[in-house]
């Protein structure tokens, strides 16, 4: 026993995730290793950009293939060249590096380009050849920007920087 006559306080022991004991820690007290065994999105699978637009693009053919045959071409034609007026008129012609800038115009856009690109795609006969043509529309216009490309850096940004 120390001189004052008061034993040393016991050393507490670990703090453990259970409510049913009395732990010498306040009601709110969170271990650091609390969050360790969390685990997220387990069952959530990983698919590919590229096969989903693909398998969309499969699936939406037939409807689309179907979607203008009681129109007649002129007024497809008529529609899409507005449409595609629309797009040059609406676009965003600001160089990539001055950085992303979503905007309603730019949204417009790319929503009235790839209208057109469905309208033209509803007068081709072959389901194939309408995926084929929104496939292509989809690569050509809609520059899809999401979190996979911040993660890539892009070579001739970097050369820039330097």
């Amino acid at each position: 026993m120390p001189p004052g006559g008061d034993p040393p306080p016991p050393p507490p022991s670990p703090w453990q995730k259970v409510l049913y004991k009395e732990q010498p820690w306040p009601d709110n007290y969170t271990s650091p290793a609390f969050l360790e065994s969390l685990v997220v999105n387990d069952r959530v699978p990983v698919r590919s950009y590229a096969r989903v637009l693909a398998a969309a693009t499969a699936l939406m053919s037939p409807l689309y293939s179907t979607l203008t045959l009681s129109i007649s071409s002129d007024t497809v034609l008529a529609c899409v060249l507005g449409l595609a007026l629309a797009h040059l008129y609406l676009a965003d012609y600001r160089p990539a590096s001055s950085g992303p800038a979503a905007s309603l115009q730019g949204s417009l856009s790319l929503a009235a380009i790839l209208a057109a690109a469905i309208l033209v795609a509803s007068r081709l006969r072959d389901v194939a050849d309408v995926a084929a043509q929104l496939l292509l529309s989809l690569l050509a216009f809609a520059k899809i920007n999401g979190p996979w490309d911040e993660a890539v850096p892009r070579l001739g940004q970097d050369m820039r920087e330097a």
